[in-house]
């Protein structure tokens, strides 16, 4: 099983290398598949329903925050040296996961019309 290298940060050990899908690695996976977005890329991974060239590529983007400049090639044979697609499937999910975790209903955005704070006169009200 893939051990998150520093589960904090969302990294994540591939072998000697480090997976971490930063704001910067989303951005180059939608800009990889011309501009479809994360969700359309990601959709059939749930399935099984990605080609290889998509793992590679994801792997690519992943690789970039800590081993700038790694070629698709490299990422592909990266992909070998640690078992496969497979592998990388397993690395990936954790790696995205770390990225974009579920909403766990700790921190939650104020909703519609309750009040958040103490109350507020109008503006350039004077106070009596």
């Amino acid at each position: 099983m893939t051990a998150p290298a520093n589960p904090i940060k969302g990294e994540v050990k591939l072998g000697n290398h480090t997976l971490l899908f930063d704001f910067n690695a989303l951005c180059a996976v939608e800009e990889a598949f011309g501009g479809r977005s994360l969700a359309d890329v990601l959709g059939g991974m749930g399935d099984g329903n990605v080609s290889l060239r998509t793992f590679r590529t994801l792997v690519w983007a992943g690789l970039q925050a800590h081993h700038e400049g790694t070629s698709e090639q490299v990422a592909g044979n990266i992909i070998d040296d640690i078992g496969g697609p497979q592998a990388a499937a397993d690395a990936l999910t954790v790696a995205f996961g770390a990225a974009m975790p579920e909403a766990s209903g700790e921190a939650r955005p104020p909703q519609a019309g309750k009040a958040t704070g103490s109350p507020s006169s109008p503006r350039g009200a004077k106070k009596a």
